[in-house]
């Protein structure tokens, strides 16, 4: 189970991370346009 739990932690986080690149470059964009 313990391995399951950390497999969807990952799985979360990269979600995260890979949300806050997008905002980031939508940010990026929008600055420089």
């Amino acid at each position: 189970m313990e391995s399951v739990d950390n497999y969807l932690v990952d799985s979360i986080r990269d979600s995260i991370t890979l949300a806050e690149k997008k905002e980031v470059d939508c940010a990026d964009a929008q600055g420089s346009g």
